[in-house]
């Protein structure tokens, strides 16, 4: 049965809700390999690509995109093992700037 809840107060002390402690589990890390890899990006005048997109493929095919930030530097690469990773390049008009590839292995 739907009842109707109407409250009249003036001047009310409403005292303070009760105190809970919240436990929350710790999260797992949101990279995984104990190897990891992140480099700068330069011209041949060794020139920062500054905020530049770019894909990396890792040995074992693994594909990550991003966006280098401002000091040409590109995000973390993490991986298993050590393998040599491919940085190219990615231009906006034109799918892959072909004369910017790079090869790098992973660092632990």
């Amino acid at each position: 049965m739907a009842g109707k809840f109407e409250v009249k107060a003036g001047q009310h002390l409403f005292k303070s809700g009760e105190q809970v402690v919240a436990h929350l589990p710790i999260l797992p890390l949101s990279h995984n390999g104990k190897f990891n890899l992140s480099v700068q990006l330069t011209d041949a005048e060794n020139i920062p690509h500054k905020n530049k997109a770019y894909f990396a493929v890792t040995e074992s095919g693994g594909i990550i995109e991003g966006i280098t930030d401002s000091e040409g530097y590109t995000k973390p690469i993490y991986t298993e093992k050590q393998e040599n990773i491919s940085f190219h390049l990615v231009d906006k008009y034109t799918h892959l700037e072909e004369e910017e590839t790079w090869q790098k292995p992973t660092q632990d």
